[in-house]
């Protein structure tokens, strides 16, 4: 037999809710700013900056010979590389990077305690029995997805290829000056994109969708105790009931015409009077004929 909700289990369950929401609000602004980070390294230079050559000659060049060759052929440089010798990095790309692990830390405690906080309101609205619980239970499993997406798991375990939602800002530098470059080897682009925009693009989706399943589930569970509270509910339910009454006509005719029930009956003005047969007697006077009443 199913369990009755308690009264005491709805501020609960609105506390919990509470939390969620904080949590779910939080790890949709760091994947924001992931993807902002991600637009700032490579698609700007905000990273670097270009010496001018009176700060170009405080800065000492050493030249390193191999054992093989002639000084000749290790101070060949190309086009390319002398054109970036003035080009160093900024102190704003200290700053990026000082972000980006704020940014990733942030994330996952956040998706860590949002998981925690799901599981934690299913058991109580399990034990309490109340309404909405399914929708709570899916919440909870895309929260644990969630949890894995976030989690930097190439750092445990480095098998391991997927380096999570948020990817490491030296990485990110790393590849995207790879591929801008143009050099041997460098990774793909579709590998950048993957990471630095469609995986927390992916994230923020589904964050979005916990917060609103999760949000319905405890609006199903909670128990009115206030009359303004019982107001708002009677405005929802009255509304839904003319919706329902609005399109049940039809409805319920095409089921019935489905299931072959010919049993309704018409309205009358919908109806054509049926003729009289005539009998041919004297029932009924025939036109020029004298009323005569029948014997």
């Amino acid at each position: 037999m199913a369990k009755s909700s308690s009264p005491h289990v709805s501020p609960a369950l609105r506390h919990l809710r509470f939390n969620v929401m904080i949590c779910s609000l939080t790890l949709a602004v760091a994947l924001l700013l992931h993807m902002l980070l991600f637009a700032f390294v490579h698609f700007t230079d905000m990273r670097s900056t270009q010496l001018n050559p009176e700060q170009a000659k405080q800065h000492s060049t050493e030249v390193v010979l191999t054992p093989e060759g002639d000084a000749a052929s290790n101070l060949e440089v190309t086009e390319a590389s002398a054109a970036n010798v003035n080009r160093v990095r900024s102190q704003r790309d200290l700053q990026f990077g000082a972000i980006s692990g704020l940014d990733q830390t942030v994330g996952v405690i956040a998706s860590f305690v949002l998981a925690v906080l799901i599981l934690n309101s299913i058991v109580v609205g399990a034990g309490a029995g109340v309404p909405g619980i399914e929708k709570a239970v899916s919440a909870g499993t895309w929260s644990l997805v969630l949890l894995f997406m976030t989690l930097p798991l190439q750092s445990v375990l480095p098998a391991i290829s997927f380096m999570g939602v948020f990817a490491g800002y030296e990485w990110l530098t790393s590849t995207s000056d790879a591929i801008r470059a143009g050099a041997p080897g460098a990774p793909s682009s579709f590998m950048l994109y993957l990471n630095g925009l469609l995986l927390p693009l992916l994230g923020l989706v589904v964050v979005v969708m916990i917060s609103y399943r999760f949000s319905n589930a405890v609006e199903q569970g909670v128990i009115v105790t206030a009359v303004s509270e019982l107001d708002e509910k009677l405005e929802k339910e009255i509304s839904k009931i003319r919706v329902a009454a609005q399109s049940t006509p039809r409805s319920v005719g095409a089921l019935n015409r489905a299931i072959g029930d010919e049993s309704l009956e018409v309205a009358p003005s919908l109806t054509r009077p049926a003729a009289e047969p005539d009998t041919g007697g004297t029932m009924r006077p025939k036109p020029g004929d004298p009323l005569s009443r029948p014997i």
